[in-house]
């Protein structure tokens, strides 16, 4: 019996770096950083966002986990016509399908990693207190209360609440662009899903469909990303590291936690080992009295090894192939 607890703790992961998360929209300040009269960078006006948070929150999460509901389903389904058991797991004292298992896997380190990233953005972004290209047009400075220049002419950094703009919630928010949430959200959910797409639909006939899905989720995570420049709520400097930074997430996410890559590594060692053993079977010398047809040795294709975490992808065990004489 495999216990489900002490396979995944992954549950606990999540809450540890919620709650900082959670703690710091509801008691931090961003840092008050000044600015300078003649900046243009930030004097762009105010525009609402092409993709706003909460589209982003439902196609960030939803597209990814309905992608893994429909892989990790399908390869449920060929496995079990193929013949391969399912392995016991249980939670508590209940046992549970090996599909549950795999969803909860797949899920539970895609949440981990979404909430990790949040967590640190946000951070971030209270941190550094980068205003945002569109400053000006919220924060309506009361320039009769600061100078903008010395004695001598030279532009002063300004520092100090001479806001004259009424919306708080504006007000806080335009101190919040660096670094991009938006950014770093979308790639990492898309690419997340791009490498979970690679090492996963991997049978016959998904040679063209995989990677037009990838490139679809990459080209929804780089639209998402422009579109923050085009509506003036982040430098761009801002958006790359975002993009950077999610993408960086997700890359450690799906190699590291997950054994999507590692499944297909080794089915390739597999299939190299035993076309090694075909190779010496045929130089073997037998004698003409026990002169038999050769034996054909027919490989299981990857659509149909045992799924992720199924003990025999990971003992070699002998159902990995046919002999057939």
């Amino acid at each position: 019996m495999f216990p489900l607890a002490a396979s995944d703790s992954w549950s606990g992961g999540v809450m540890s770096v919620f709650l900082p998360w959670i703690c710091l929209h509801l008691l931090a300040t961003p840092y008050q950083r000044g600015f300078f009269c003649d900046d243009e960078s930030i004097r762009h006006p105010y525009k609402e966002s092409t993709i706003t948070t909460e589209v982003l929150s439902v196609v960030g999460i939803a597209l990814p986990i309905l992608g893994f509901l429909i892989t990790e389903g399908v390869h449920f389904v060929h496995h079990r016509r193929c013949g391969f058991p399912d392995p016991p797991y249980m939670f508590g004292e209940t046992r549970i399908p090996f599909v549950i298992y795999q969803y909860y896997k797949v899920i539970g380190i895609f949440t981990f990693g979404a909430v990790f990233q949040q967590t640190v953005v946000s951070i971030a972004k209270y941190s550094i207190g980068r205003l945002r290209p569109h400053f000006f047009s919220v924060c309506q400075p009361d320039y009769g209360r600061f100078n903008c220049t010395d004695s001598h002419g030279y532009m002063l950094y300004v520092v100090g609440d001479y806001c004259t703009g009424t919306d708080e919630e504006k007000l806080l928010d335009m101190r919040l662009s660096f670094i991009s949430g938006h950014a770093s959200f979308s790639c990492y959910s898309m690419i997340f899903l791009a490498l979970y797409l690679h090492g996963r639909l991997t049978w016959k006939g998904s040679e063209l469909l995989r990677p037009l899905l990838q490139c679809i989720a990459v080209m929804m995570a780089i639209y998402c990303s422009l579109s923050r420049i085009s509506d003036y709520k982040h430098h761009w400097s801002d958006v790359l590291a975002g993009a950077f930074f999610g993408t960086v997430v997700a890359c450690i996410s799906v190699i590291h936690f997950t054994d999507v890559c590692r499944r297909k590594t080794f089915s390739k060692k597999m299939k190299d080992s035993m076309e090694d053993v075909s190779q010496e079977l045929d130089q073997v010398h037998v004698p003409n009295s026990a002169i038999r047809p050769k034996s054909k040795i027919t490989y299981l294709n990857d659509d149909v090894m045992p799924p992720l975490g199924h003990p025999d992808s990971i003992t070699g065990h002998r159902n990995h192939y046919i002999v057939q004489p």
